[in-house]
């Protein structure tokens, strides 16, 4: 049990780097803002787009959601906006139906330029998919502002630490 707390923050820690460096990369390679400001959400908050891309429709294509795994913040950049290039509609579909701050998840079809937006207002990992290109998948991963209420177990012992693509059964890039 002290190993799976470990490897949970280690998870969380490693992650949340990897967000906030994405992040700082992101802001200092663009010409502008880093996302349009969410008209539900406070000005500071930026929307993180998630790009169907054109040719996904074929599954021998090899192209998926870019990027497939997202990892955004509460109150930082937590309103996700999938935007359909592909020369068809395409549903994103959650693997679990998911209902925050009043609103379904997903569900409804796109049709080729358009887009969809969702705010996730709780902490936790979202699997979703395609219909009708099961073969489109993504995942939506949500961390706190900040880490206040994570638990902190720390194991010296233990050697083992698995990667955070296992921890969050997500495959590797």
């Amino acid at each position: 049990m002290k190993t799976l707390h470990l490897s949970i923050m280690v998870g969380v820690a490693i992650t949340m780097m990897i967000t906030f460096t994405y992040v700082i990369l992101t802001a200092s390679h663009s010409n502008g803002p880093t996302g349009a400001v969410s008209p539900q959400m406070n000005n500071t908050t930026n929307i993180s787009t998630v790009i169907i891309p054109n040719g996904s429709e074929d599954q021998n294509s090899g192209k998926n959601y870019e990027p497939q795994l997202l990892v955004v913040v509460l109150g930082v950049n937590n309103t996700v906006r999938w935007i359909n290039e592909a020369l068809v509609g395409n549903t994103i579909a959650p693997d679990t139906p998911v209902t925050q701050g009043g609103k379904r998840f997903g569900g409804y079809l796109m049709a080729p330029g358009k887009s969809f937006n969702f705010t996730f207002t709780k902490v936790g990992d979202f699997g979703y998919h395609s219909e009708p290109h099961p073969w489109l998948r993504g995942w939506v991963l949500v961390l706190p502002q900040s880490n206040e209420n994570l638990t902190q177990t720390v194991v010296l012992n233990d050697t083992y630490i698995p990667s955070p693509c296992e921890m969050f059964a997500v495959p590797c890039p």
